[in-house]
């Protein structure tokens, strides 16, 4: 099997997983372009770093650094396209402890690609140093590299004289290697990016999915809108999932309406997938409906993957009596008079909706 027969196998896949399954393992492609060697400095240390939004420091230097080498700057490379790739592809280690000189552990292994479940079969190729699988492949690493790939595009990113697919510094490094070979224009022409992001993986929603994030972090880069925080510790307050700093205020807020006399229910966190799915379902089918399409546009309004405060479990779509909030019921007018004491905040455009922030 052919390494872009394989790639476009794993496509089925990659979507299906869930997102707390993208956070524990990924499920990227890559094929080999070119090897660089990576020269280190120029940025400051990780701990003098502030996290970008949602990325770890540890994890903002290595693309700082990888981005900033001569071959890099060169092909146009800048640290937003590997924040989306790696935002893609593990959640930049998610779940993860990221050591200083960049060891993920511990280290994230994709699943078993044997031809089930819509994934490629690809057969052993490393004798499982990598992957600890002697009969089949699987990804590894933050930036999600089969172990044939990794032996030939490996670098070693932060000078250690170790390349290790499960280090963001050499990870990094390996993606710039990927994206930056052979490109016939620089990264900044939109037409290359998209084609060197293809090449990562062949598929037209992944492209999407990555330019997007690239698209978030320009803007928070420029001081425009900031993504929601991850999701951290989910819990569940009668029912309903949310980010465990929202949890006491919940419960007091839903305690308050059975003292009302009201039935207050809902949903709160949803996994990228399942807002994928709400997109599919409220705003259309098609990549540009899913991923692009401005959130108003849906019916009803939902928010783009990635922009939603669902996905971090700081947002609660209301019922009252197992119906949906609307400004008409007294569960409304309850939640107005109410909900912001416990911090949370009504979107106007959606009577159902608070959150923390009112987004």
């Amino acid at each position: 099997m052919t390494a872009a027969v394989a790639a476009a196998q794993l496509v089925r896949h990659r979507r299906a997983l869930t997102a707390a399954a993208i956070t524990a393992v990924g499920i990227g492609w890559t094929t080999v372009m070119a090897i660089v060697v990576v020269a280190m400095g120029g940025t400051p240390a990780p701990a003098d770093l502030a996290p970008g939004p949602g990325i770890p420091p540890t994890a903002m230097d290595a693309y700082l650094r990888a981005a900033s080498t001569p071959s890099a700057t060169a092909c146009g490379m800048r640290w937003q396209i590997l924040a989306g790739v790696g935002r893609v592809e593990s959640n930049h280690a998610s779940g993860r402890a990221i050591a200083p000189d960049g060891t993920v552990a511990p280290p994230i292994i994709g699943p078993v690609l044997d031809g089930t479940h819509g994934t490629g079969r690809v057969l052993d190729t490393d004798h499982g140093t990598l992957d600890g699988d002697t009969v089949y492949d699987h990804a590894v690493g933050p930036m999600q590299f089969l172990p044939s790939t990794w032996q030939v595009l490996g670098v070693d990113g932060n000078g250690d004289g170790v390349v290790d697919p499960n280090n963001i510094y050499d990870a990094a490094a390996g993606a710039v290697a990927q994206l930056c070979g052979n490109r016939g224009a620089p990264l900044s022409d939109d037409a290359a990016l998209a084609a060197a992001l293809y090449t990562y993986n062949h598929s037209d929603t992944y492209v999407t999915d990555v330019e997007q994030w690239i698209h978030y972090y320009d803007q928070a880069a420029t001081g425009g809108p900031s993504l929601p925080p991850a999701a951290g510790n989910i819990v569940t307050v009668r029912g309903i999932a949310v980010d465990a700093s929202v949890g006491p205020s919940l419960d007091a807020l839903l305690a308050a309406a059975d003292d009302a006399g009201l039935t207050l229910g809902g949903t709160g966190y949803r996994t990228r997938d399942e807002q994928i799915a709400l997109r599919r379902a409220h705003c259309g089918t098609t990549d540009y409906a899913v991923f692009e399409m401005p959130a108003d546009r849906c019916s009803p309004p939902t928010a783009r993957p990635g922009e939603s405060l669902h996905e971090s479990g700081l947002a609660i779509d209301f019922t009252c009596n197992g119906v949906l909030v609307n400004r008409n019921d007294g569960c409304f007018s309850f939640l107005a008079a109410r909900a912001p004491a416990f911090g949370l905040f009504n979107l106007s455009s959606e009577p159902w909706h608070w959150s923390t922030n009112g987004r």
